[in-house]
């Protein structure tokens, strides 16, 4: 296996979590099973190996696919719209900020409009403030400032929307609030939250300013985020584990539907997984039909204590 294909598998990660009160049990439905769409091959709605997800804020879907070295967008029923790519840029993971700008990652970012027109360029390979080792995570903080993680050395810079460097959150170690060797995973909430998965086989939880909250363990595979809850992949890749912000182990869903998890992404009741094994998105629901609704805005609020 490639380098390049072994750590597109190994860093993915699914978060999402806004929770501070204590659970005991999920009674609510656990997300359901809704579509699924795309198949492998390199033509318009098909994956070389979808390697990303990501909801625009007019909830069209975007997708990276790696392997084709372009951008996928669809509807959120799974309607293929447009694609695209661009010259020297082979993305694999991507990030939209809230005016629905595209910040692809690949060694270097690329910023795009929501169309595909590229805007702008920076970082790449070296030391130093705005270059990268191996850049393998990408966020948007909820000022539009974008977050990067690195593989290969203890790193989590900061970047305005327009590509200034900021800072440097990391501090190297084994303390906590420290990052040890390297940043695994990465992701960050919209309530600002930042989830960070380092060498030393942790999750650290840190506000938007960077100020350690607190530490969980997990075996992440994969790790993203939204407002409501984290949802996490261990090595076996299935099924997806959903837990609060600070670790507290919640429920399991998609045993059956999915074989090979690339990244997940949330939008109001939807959930959307990438599954790699089978070069497909897999959408989920927690209003499935024929049933009672239970939203999933109302599922977060209720195990985050805010809910009557």
């Amino acid at each position: 296996m490639s380098r390049y294909c072994f750590r597109a598998l190994l860093f993915g990660v699914a978060a999402l979590a806004i929770a501070a009160a204590a659970v005991t049990a999920w009674s609510d439905p656990v997300p359901q099973f809704v579509l699924r769409w795309g198949s492998y091959g390199d033509g318009p709605g098909q994956f070389g190996a979808a390697a990303d997800v990501a909801v625009a804020p007019d909830g069209n879907v975007y997708v990276v696919d790696g392997a084709n070295a372009r951008f996928e967008v669809f509807t959120a029923d799974g309607s293929f719209l447009y694609l695209w790519s661009a010259a020297n840029f082979s993305p694999n993971h991507l990030a939209i900020d809230h005016a629905g700008n595209v910040f692809g990652l690949s060694g270097e970012i690329a910023k795009f409009t929501a169309t595909g027109q590229e805007i702008l360029r920076w970082g790449g390979g070296g030391p130093g403030p705005g270059h990268f080792g191996f850049a393998n995570s990408i966020a948007i903080l909820p000022n539009d400032h974008v977050l990067v993680g690195d593989n290969d050395r203890p790193s989590l810079q900061e970047f305005t929307n327009s590509g200034e460097f900021v800072r440097d959150w990391a501090v190297p170690g084994t303390g906590l609030g420290q990052i040890d060797r390297g940043v695994l995973a990465m992701t960050a909430a919209p309530t600002g939250d930042v989830f960070v998965y380092d060498g030393g086989h942790r999750v650290q939880r840190f506000t938007s300013a960077g100020v350690y909250v607190s530490t969980w363990s997990f075996p992440v595979y994969y790790f993203a985020s939204d407002a409501g809850f984290v949802f996490a992949t261990d090595n076996t890749s299935v099924p997806v584990h959903v837990f609060t912000y600070d670790g507290q182990p919640l429920f399991t869903f998609g045993q059956s539907e999915l074989s090979g998890i690339s990244a997940i992404a949330s939008a109001g009741d939807a959930i959307y997984v990438a599954d790699g094994a089978s070069s497909s998105i897999v959408k989920f629901t927690t209003s499935p039909v024929g049933v009672t609704p239970t939203t999933w805005s109302a599922v977060k609020l209720k195990y985050s204590g805010l809910h009557p």
